[in-house]
């Protein structure tokens, strides 16, 4: 997948059950995909716990705790409204809604679109440097509050 007119990215304030999420929930909040410069990066990592014994030199591990990373998402700011800035205000928490594999229309939510839904709480929205030709963006850094659901069918 090319994530460039495909992924699409919103942020809703208010939902019922996020492992669940409704097409109204989604189509309410705050679309951000115009104003993202990517996608978000939610990094996946791990952590192992020590199993190791005397009975071997072999320093053994276990699958132990996994996630905890914050997850990261840069945004353009606007001449207007600066929708997203103004949007991503840092302690606001939420919830990222990402549809990585797009939706079956564009901007729309809908019934059996595959969504990501992340509670996040905001940490902080840090300007970028531009460079010479490059407008101004920002960097929202986001903690993840609970375990993401992940790949669900609208409802």
């Amino acid at each position: 997948i090319n994530p460039p007119e495909v992924v699409e990215v919103a942020w809703v304030t208010t939902m019922s059950d996020y492992n669940a999420p409704t097409a109204s929930e989604c189509n309410a909040g705050v679309d951000l995909t115009e104003f993202c410069r990517g996608v978000p990066s939610v990094p996946e990592t791990g952590n192992t716990a020590d199993t190791s014994d005397l009975s071997s030199r072999f320093n053994k591990r276990q699958v132990a705790s996994y996630g905890g990373d914050n997850l990261t998402l840069e945004c353009y700011r606007d001449d207007s409204t600066d929708t997203a800035y103004t949007t991503l205000v840092r302690g606001t928490a939420g919830y990222l809604v990402v549809a990585w594999d797009g939706l079956a229309a564009s901007g729309t939510f809908a019934t059996g679109d595959a969504v990501w839904v992340y509670p996040t709480t905001i940490i902080s929205r840090g300007m970028a440097t531009p460079g010479r030709d490059e407008v101004e963006w920002f960097t929202s850094e986001q903690a993840i509050t609970d375990v993401p659901n992940e790949a669900h069918a609208i409802a």
